[in-house]
């Protein structure tokens, strides 16, 4: 929830955030609300999920800032009230935004569970724990962390190191509807991660066996040739 989230314009010589029909954020709420309802989420549900933010203080944008806004939960309603309710404004603290989330997920998940951290950022980590440290430390955890890179301005060097860092993910969303459909397929992952993989699967099978079949037939042939 950075400054650049929001329509920056210029009042009186200083700065100022708001929220248009055209912001960033704007899209990247429908993108989220969108993940949350793909999950079905309920008291018998196998998925909790939470909402982590990250900035910097708007009027000491050097002091980072991350929060849970939602806490681990089954709630749909709970997630989709507080995506709702995000503002942008400040800097980026996403090294403090990763290491919050990593201890949310350490401290409050069965040991057997799959923990994951969606990670999304329009723009470069300026202020607050270094990402890739933060990213060390999900790891140390068993978190796998899917980063997005939203617009122009995402730094896809560093969001791609903590993907790969971490066992997962990158994914590149140049506008609104590419994020909603790079949401999407990470649920889609998430929910199902045989029907994503299975292809993939095949294919690693069946590349040996195709590299075996010359090296069985030239047996063969040799084989006959010795007995004529």
């Amino acid at each position: 929830v950075s400054g650049s989230m929001g329509t920056i314009s210029n009042v009186g010589g200083y700065q100022q955030v708001t929220v248009t029909s055209s912001s960033p954020i704007v899209f990247a709420k429908q993108a989220a609300l969108e993940f949350v309802d793909a999950f079905g989420l309920d008291d018998s549900s196998d998925h909790r999920i939470g909402l982590a933010i990250f900035y910097g203080g708007e009027y000491e944008p050097q002091i980072p800032k991350s929060e849970i806004v939602v806490e681990l939960n089954e709630s749909s309603e709970n997630l989709k009230e507080g995506i709702q309710n995000l503002s942008p404004g400040g800097a980026t603290a996403m090294g403090d935004g990763i290491l919050i989330a990593t201890a949310s997920l350490a401290e409050n998940t069965r040991l057997n569970a799959t923990k994951i951290i969606v990670l999304l950022s329009d723009g470069v980590s300026n202020v607050g724990e270094p990402p890739l440290l933060a990213s060390s430390n999900a790891k140390e955890n068993d978190i796998t962390i899917f980063s997005v890179g939203y617009g122009s301005n995402a730094d896809v060097i560093t969001l791609k190191a903590i993907a790969s860092m971490t066992n997962g993910k990158y994914y590149d969303a140049s506008t609104g509807q590419d994020l909603e459909d790079v949401f999407d397929e990470i649920a889609g992952v998430l929910i199902s991660p045989i029907s994503h993989y299975s292809s993939r699967i095949l294919i690693l099978i069946a590349i040996p066996i195709l590299l075996f079949i010359p090296t069985i037939e030239k047996g063969f042939t040799t084989m006959m040739r010795i007995r004529e």
